[in-house]
């Protein structure tokens, strides 16, 4: 029950809001964790019980015949209507897997220009430049990591923002790694040249990416433009194992990747190929097809 027990996005914590719901009291933070915890677990009504359809659903038409049985005051269940338990646990509605979320499909599917920065404080933020979008990732890591090159320890820069950093290219650029048979047709055939699987695409795009920062022109110095050049951390970074964009895990980028889902679940097919490829309505793809 660790999740009733922890506040997500600022809302009160479930199993005191639980309690003093079930126990027709105001909600208050300090009488529910006077309970001992036994109480305080019985008495919240969140665990499987005979009456859960009762004290969980609360059907406004069970409110509505309290209501006309008696004139007092309404109690606070009666004033708060909201369900004990949501209609996802956090674990799944909080979470996002990098499959469904990560470059390529940013940039196939949302049409997405990826722009590196030497700017951290715009790492993966999508911006709205003269009609375009574009995702911005930082460029330097190598400056987070352990070693003689990290010079932004002492900055005030948290540390679970650059784990957080550091984790998002692999999430970004590796969302899923291909099975061993593929792993074996693909240096036999070179299947990674012209398989569109997401592994195959990804890993191209990756690869694209990379020369770009390669052939990054030399900058004067002294110039007012930054352009930043290859680190060689930004490669070890994305070849790493991709986790879930997962709120816990992801605190402070959250609101970030939250409005990239949000982009790519609302852009709509802009080329015949997008049109091809996209299968996330079935209905449209099938149709098409």
């Amino acid at each position: 029950m660790r999740d009733y027990f922890t506040s997500q996005r600022g809302e009160p914590r479930g199993v005191l809001r639980a309690y003093c719901w079930n126990t027709d009291k105001e909600h208050s933070e300090t009488l529910p964790l006077g309970e001992p915890l036994l109480n305080l677990v019985r008495m919240s009504g969140l665990l499987p019980n005979s009456n859960e359809t009762i004290t969980s659903t609360r059907s406004k038409t069970s409110l509505a015949s309290r209501n006309s049985e008696t004139s007092e005051a309404k109690s606070p269940r009666e004033r708060e209507q909201v369900p004990l338990h949501p209609s996802l646990g956090s674990v799944e509605s909080l979470s996002i897997t990098a499959a469904l979320l990560n470059a390529f499909k940013l940039a196939h599917l949302g049409a997405i220009h990826i722009l590196w920065t030497s700017n951290l404080s715009r790492h993966m933020l999508l911006s709205n430049h003269a009609g375009k979008f574009y995702l911005e990732i930082f460029a330097m890591p190598s400056a987070l990591g352990p070693g003689p090159d990290q010079v932004l320890k002492h900055t005030g820069i948290p540390g679970e923002l650059m784990d957080e950093i550091c984790q998002s290219y692999a999430n970004l650029f590796n969302p899923i790694l291909p099975s061993r048979w593929h792993t074996y047709l693909g240096v036999l055939l070179g299947a990674r040249l012209w398989c569109w699987c997401l592994s195959c695409a990804s890993r191209r795009l990756r690869n694209s990416e990379l020369r770009k920062l390669k052939s990054t022109p030399f900058v004067p110095k002294g110039s007012s433009a930054s352009r930043p050049k290859l680190d060689p951390e930004v490669k070890v970074l994305m070849d790493q194992e991709a986790l879930d964009w997962d709120q816990r895990e992801f605190e402070n980028l959250w609101p970030r990747i939250v409005a990239l889902e949000v982009h790519l679940a609302q852009c709509k097919p802009w080329s015949f190929w997008v049109i091809f490829r996209d299968r996330r309505d079935s209905v449209q793809f099938w149709t098409f097809l």
